[in-house]
């Protein structure tokens, strides 16, 4: 009998294994079509908050209560991306991109980010930036961002005092390329302070030492291992120090690579510095000044009408002309018509028509000016599929106001400048 239940053993271990991995991969899909769906009124939350905080006219009282809400809804974006990110960790489908990003820009959003979680708070904040930064890096700015805003917001919710300090700086591998570098970031604060265990030193350096951290600071397990996933996925590290009188910091290492020659200078750096925490408050007002292009005409191509009113919203803003499309049957008949824009925004997931198709159908009218894909699902190879299909770009939705302006600047203002 014990042989048998022997022999049966490894077949037992592998259809577990099996099973397993089929509820994994069964999860993660769940997950990705909830997260879509989640993501819908994200879009509009996020995007109507921020469309109503460039109204000038708006009451302060008001304005602040708007800020209240897109502040939340930023958090919220952020908890559903980590949840959506670690299902796709579990079945090995998180995707690590590199593409060319603005390290003041990067650096901007998240000092933004935490200054309006310490709107209300008596802690101080530092920004330390590496004079030799470089302006332009390549790697994954998305991923970034949410280590970072991670290891902030889990630090600030275990500060009541003293100070929180975040610093970015790059240092060169040796044995590397001259291109290629480390980007060294770190979230410390003195107001938070642990006693290692295992250890009678004053000071501890260890990887080991960074899940201490999150222990003692009564982060759930899940951010623990997710932040560090994310970092060991993009080949860096991630460690944490403790100094006796001066607080606890976490440093994460992240390989990227150097984009020209260029270095932030002085004028970028004490600007991004000189934001204060009083100042909070205004960010949402102060960074709504978008470039006007009255010349330049888009389409937006969506199923969701609180879609295209958000969407609507935030090109109006440049005093753009916006025309609308709630199917790609629609965006085909305006091509047929003659009508021609500088871009059309067209969303991925449509019913009976998606815009992989309409697009195929666009271009094959002879359609040649750039259709940008609109799409809530960040999923393996999208850039790829979506290029490959007719697409010139592809833009994620809750739609990022940083990247749509980037967007419109290329494909809209650069062009009539050329002209």
């Amino acid at each position: 009998m014990s042989e048998v239940e022997n022999a049966n053993t490894p077949c037992s271990a592998a259809n577990d294994d099996g099973e397993n991995s089929t509820k994994l991969t069964m999860m993660s899909d769940l997950l990705t079509k909830m997260g879509h769906e989640i993501k819908t009124p994200m879009t509009a939350i996020l995007g109507i908050s921020k469309i109503l905080l460039q109204d000038k006219t708006i009451p302060e009282t008001v304005r602040d209560s708007i800020n209240e809400i897109h502040i939340s809804g930023e958090l919220l974006h952020i908890i559903i991306n980590d949840i959506l990110d670690s299902a796709k960790i579990e079945v090995g489908k998180l995707q690590i991109l590199s593409d060319e990003y603005e390290t003041a820009i990067l650096i901007g959003d998240i000092t933004r980010f935490i200054m309006n979680l310490m709107r209300n708070s008596k802690v101080k904040f530092n920004l330390c930036l590496d004079e030799n930064l470089p302006k332009r890096l390549c790697g994954d700015e998305f991923r970034i961002r949410q280590i970072v805003t991670n290891l902030l917001s889990c630090t600030l919710k275990n500060t009541s005092k003293g100070e929180i300090a975040l610093s970015f700086s790059v240092r060169n591998d040796e044995e590397a390329s001259e291109d290629n570098l480390s980007l060294i970031i770190s979230v410390g604060s003195t107001g938070f302070e642990i006693t290692e265990k295992s250890s009678d030193n004053s000071s501890a350096q260890s990887s080991g030492f960074h899940d201490e951290v999150f222990n003692a600071i009564d982060e759930p397990s899940f951010d623990k291992r997710f932040t560090r996933n994310i970092v060991e996925l993009m080949g860096g590290e991630i460690t944490a120090e403790r100094e006796s009188g001066k607080g606890t910091s976490c440093i994460v290492r992240l390989p990227q690579k150097r984009v020209g020659s260029e270095v932030l200078d002085k004028d970028t750096i004490k600007k991004l510095q000189d934001f204060r925490v009083g100042e909070a408050k205004n960010v949402q007002q102060a960074n709504a000044a978008p470039e006007s292009m009255p010349y330049g005409s888009v389409l937006v191509v969506d199923d969701v009408r609180s879609n295209i009113f958000v969407a609507k919203g935030l090109l109006l803003s440049y005093k753009l002309s916006v025309d609308t499309a709630v199917s790609g049957f629609e965006a085909i008949d305006k091509i047929t018509n003659g009508n021609v824009y500088d871009i059309i925004f067209m969303d991925y997931k449509m019913p009976k028509m998606d815009g992989v198709e309409a697009t195929s159908i666009i271009r094959a009218l002879g359609y040649k000016n750039p259709i940008i894909a609109l799409t809530a699902n960040d999923f393996d190879g999208q850039h790829e599929m979506f290029l490959s299909n007719g697409f010139d770009d592809v833009i994620l939705k809750p739609i990022d106001t940083n990247l749509l302006d980037t967007l419109l600047k290329k494909y809209i203002r650069d062009k009539y400048k050329q002209t």
